[in-house]
């Protein structure tokens, strides 16, 4: 079972999303199997293991985001850490590779509380989309994270068409609440 701070945690940063994503003119729908079978949340992981639940349905992206025409869509799983650290990026890029071999084509977006630029509040800093051709970026360990983090592309770039008149403007406001996360 999660704990219950990082079932907020994932929780908040999808409404976060949803909400950016909206605003952007985006549909979005929820998919993840912690949507289409709440309880699986509660589960500890014994418990999760007896189920059997196949792979393509544990990895089940979390989004289904259409543009608002219905002339592309995406899958997107949203992803919360603090920081990032080296060791984090490492289990973040095997993780995350399990699923992109099972959903390709998957947008990945990262929120962090922490940028890596102090008390900057600009969305761009904490937030990245991240495609599977993207992993080697975060598995590079010749590079400092915090250089990892500006080569992977910001959510307008990962996602196009995001980048709406509002996008950026508002989106900001969500800074605050991303960093307050992080107290959690």
């Amino acid at each position: 079972m999660i704990g219950f701070a990082e079932m907020v945690k994932g929780q908040v940063t999808q409404s976060l999303l949803t909400a950016m994503l909206e605003n952007a003119g985006y549909r979005v729908s929820r998919l993840g199997v912690e949507e289409q079978l709440s309880d699986v949340k509660y589960l500890d992981a014994e418990k999760y293991a007896k189920l059997e639940l196949p792979s393509a349905l544990r990895l089940l992206p979390d989004l289904l985001v259409a543009a608002p025409d219905l002339s592309v869509a995406r899958l997107v799983e949203v992803k919360y850490r603090r920081r990032l650290d080296a060791f984090s990026c490492r289990a973040l890029a095997e993780k995350l590779e399990a699923q992109f071999r099972l959903w390709p084509g998957t947008t990945v977006v990262i929120f962090l509380s922490e940028s890596f630029w102090d008390d900057r509040g600009y969305i761009q800093d904490h937030v990245r989309g991240l495609r599977a051709a993207d992993l080697q970026t975060l598995r590079n360990d010749l590079l400092p994270v915090s250089r990892r983090w500006e080569q992977l592309p910001m959510l307008h770039q990962a996602l196009p068409g995001l980048k709406s008149d509002n996008y950026l403007t508002q989106a900001d406001y969500c800074t605050s609440v991303l960093m307050a996360l992080g107290d959690l």
